[in-house]
């Protein structure tokens, strides 16, 4: 891309708003391409297109980015409708859409489709919303493999599987915690009988009821709390009881108490396309238990403790351990916080960036 050229690049930020997952993507990114170079020179003119009720563009001053608001639609009308108009009228070089998903009609701006796993091609999760976003990402699949001109993903096991199922190439840009590494962490004698904190949901790979089983082994004066799961939801009222809780989604800031309060993050997932809570409790000092399995092992790095998830009792094993022992509750922290250093939001936005430019250099068929 030649250095006087400026490009103007769309980004369906539709998600912006929602609390975890793919709105937490959709805000780190935004945030990594603002305090990026290319977009600061103005070589990239960056837009993102966000619903007219989200609040998240108003919580700072931002120096690099333009907003759009637009009358909030259904995704697909959204995606199909709402995205390509706005990027037409805009004159979009570029439209990148962050959430697994690209639209039907192929336009003259390039097309950037960040593909965070394939989950969604082996379980449909439960519930009606669930069923038919996951339905939608399968139909969906074939237009990210024929239209999109780059496809980013969050973790090299992801790529490795995007590979192997649609026979595609993926560009790999970490995602980053948005919680900063803490300085001042409290130590094992203030947190050994804090909450320990399971970040699960109800979808059998995210192994909750494991979790809640080993716990139950122990018998500890700790309590469980298990996020991820709503609270009125069959396996809350099952599971659930006087020292197993399940408080649903919960606020940005009960989820920084809860972090500066929790003893240890259970994370033993069979599949994530990233793990971002490993990241998450890592910046607040938490130790970490979570599976020998990509890409927990990947992002992990030295800073976990890696379990089989399929056995209950080496994560009641591991937990005992880490709850019992200082020397290695302590030697967890050090490691996480270490470890957390690796992920930046400046290296989230090189990559993010010449992902972009490779899209925008790529001929007109892929």
């Amino acid at each position: 891309m030649p250095s006087n050229e400026r490009y103007q690049v769309y980004i369906s930020a539709a998600w912006v708003d929602k609390p975890r997952g793919i709105g937490t993507y959709v805000r780190e990114l935004i945030q990594a391409l603002d305090e990026a170079e290319m977009v600061a020179s103005g070589n990239l003119f960056v837009t993102c297109v966000v619903p007219a009720n989200a609040k998240f563009p108003e919580t700072k001053k931002w120096k690099n980015i333009e907003f759009i608001r637009v009358t909030e639609a259904p995704y697909p009308i959204w995606e199909n409708v709402v995205m390509p108009f706005l990027a037409k009228r805009g004159g979009a070089h570029l439209v990148h859409y962050p959430g697994n998903t690209v639209p039907l009609i192929r336009s003259k701006a390039k097309v950037v489709a960040t593909v965070h796993d394939l989950i969604f091609m082996d379980d449909l999760g439960k519930g009606v919303y669930q069923n038919f976003g996951n339905i939608y990402r399968r139909l969906m699949i074939s237009r990210v493999k024929s239209t999109a001109s780059e496809i980013l993903t969050v973790s090299y096991e992801s790529a490795r599987l995007i590979r192997a199922r649609i026979c595609r190439s993926a560009s790999v840009a970490y995602i980053t915690s948005p919680f900063s590494p803490k300085t001042n962490c409290s130590s094992w004698a203030e947190r050994r009988y804090g909450p320990v904190l399971h970040v699960g949901g109800i979808a059998p790979h995210k192994n909750t009821r494991a979790v809640v089983s080993a716990y139950e082994k122990l018998d500890l004066p700790n309590s469980l709390i298990v996020l991820g799961v709503p609270s009125d939801s069959s396996m809350a009222k099952e599971l659930g009881g006087r020292k197993v809780k399940f408080p649903g989604w919960i606020s940005a800031v009960d989820l920084d108490a809860l972090y500066s309060a929790a003893s240890v993050l259970l994370f033993p997932s069979l599949k994530e396309g990233f793990g971002l809570p490993i990241l998450e409790a890592f910046a607040y000092g938490v130790p970490v238990i979570t599976s020998d399995l990509n890409p927990m092992k990947e992002v992990a790095g030295g800073g976990a403790i890696l379990v089989n998830p399929i056995f209950v009792e080496d994560i009641a094993s591991a937990l005992s351990r880490v709850l019992s022992d200082e020397a290695t509750w302590e030697n967890c922290v050090k490691n996480g916080i270490e470890r957390s250093k690796d992920f930046s939001r400046a290296n989230m936005g090189r990559r993010v960036i010449a992902a972009y430019i490779s899209a925008l250099n790529a001929p007109a068929d892929v």
